[in-house]
């Protein structure tokens, strides 16, 4: 567990109590890296104003609410008198990156999300999008979302959720708005030509009508779109963030319609296709595995699908940690792309002992005289 430290120190030439009061004639912020300078001092809520007097309270509670905010492994300060004021300067130890996670909003649809970030920012100067995993700017920007939504006429009740993708390995803040359902009430696909829209508005039916979630819908642009496409041979096809838009507003029911743009690019045919690496089965047993033929678009899926054919089937001959890496170099001028297939086979891993427990001799004989796999043999996972 990360510990959080506020220093202060207070280097002044004088008997200043906390309780006197001096205007700020230079304000600074250094140390930090991943802030902006004026992020920090508008954070703090101090200016610099030779008109204003501010109290040396003032000034330790602006470092205490940088602390607070979670965002520094350490903050410290000093003021010093100077000519007309004092001067005031806090020192800053960023956190490391991977004690940030990004910021998701789940069914905050009633603005863009690019518009909602700025607007944040704006609010929390300490905020770009992304949230330090412990420390109050969280909360401050659940408190500022439903502020941001109440003033669009929406009451809503915003809190933010820290979750965890266990098959991405990543987290994420998500916020929502808890007391007010969002359902999609239609699928847009920008960029999409015609026939591929018909297959995607297909796919998508069954979704219509259901609560929308962003991190749902990001799924299935990410699965259900990507397998069309790249069955269909658009092997650098690209999908945008999911854009909802309000349609309506029914009391504590809104609907939306949600755009999945797309970018197309060309259907790329099959040119050519080399190996390296291999020893244990050779370059024409390997080609025997995968469709692909020249002047013919490549079925992105299928070639997926034959490629963990090969890997499974080095796992049936005792290299179980065969890997193999794919290199596509695309020419788009002429549409083609072709393939560099590496190949690391890995240990060979041998049978060991096959020993049967708890039962008869008899039955012990004949599990062992069934067992076809000896002692030495290659290890063939698919046994």
């Amino acid at each position: 567990m990360r510990i959080l430290l506020l220093c202060f120190c207070l280097l002044v030439s004088a008997p200043l109590a906390s309780a006197q009061e001096y205007s700020i004639v230079e304000l600074r912020a250094t140390g930090s890296k991943r802030f902006p300078a004026a992020d920090v001092i508008a954070a703090t809520g101090l200016k610099a104003d030779p008109s204003q007097a501010v109290s040396l309270a003032a000034v330790r509670e602006a470092a205490g609410k940088l602390s607070q905010s979670g965002v520094f492994a350490q903050v410290s300060y000093r003021h010093a008198e100077a000519a007309k004021g004092m001067k005031v300067e806090f020192t800053l130890e960023d956190k490391p990156p991977d004690q940030f996670v990004p910021a998701r909003f789940e069914n905050i649809v009633w603005l863009p999300a690019e518009q909602l970030t700025k607007e944040l920012h704006r609010r929390l100067p300490l905020f770009h999008g992304e949230l330090p995993l412990d420390g109050t700017l969280s909360d401050q920007v659940a408190a500022a979302i439903q502020s941001i939504l109440a003033e669009h006429q929406v009451p809503a009740h915003v809190s933010g959720t820290l979750l965890h993708n266990l098959s991405q390995g990543t987290s994420s803040m998500n916020y929502a708005a808890d007391d007010i359902t969002v359902n999609i009430a239609a699928f847009e696909f920008p960029g999409a030509s015609p026939d591929i829209a018909a297959k995607l508005q297909s796919a998508a039916a069954s979704s219509v009508g259901k609560p929308y979630l962003h991190r749902n819908v990001e799924l299935f642009g990410e699965e259900a779109q990507r397998a069309i496409y790249f069955k269909l041979g658009y092997l650098r096809a690209s999908f945008a963030e999911p854009a909802p838009r309000v349609v309506a507003n029914e009391g504590t029911v809104t609907r939306v319609a949600v755009a999945l743009p797309v970018t197309e690019g060309p259907i790329y045919n099959f040119k050519e296709m080399h190996f390296a690496g291999n020893k244990v089965l050779t370059e024409a047993q390997l080609r025997k595995f995968l469709h692909l033929y020249p002047g013919i678009s490549v079925d992105g899926q299928l070639l997926d699908y034959e490629l963990m054919r090969i890997r499974a089937e080095y796992s049936t001959l005792g290299y179980m940690h065969m890997t193999l890496d794919q290199h596509a170099a695309f020419d788009d001028a002429a549409a083609t792309v072709a393939y560099d297939f590496t190949v690391h086979e890995g240990e060979l891993f041998t049978m060991g002992k096959f020993e049967v427990e708890g039962a008869q001799k008899a039955e012990d004989e004949a599990l062992h005289a069934a067992f076809r796999m000896r002692e030495g043999d290659p290890f063939d996972a698919f046994y």
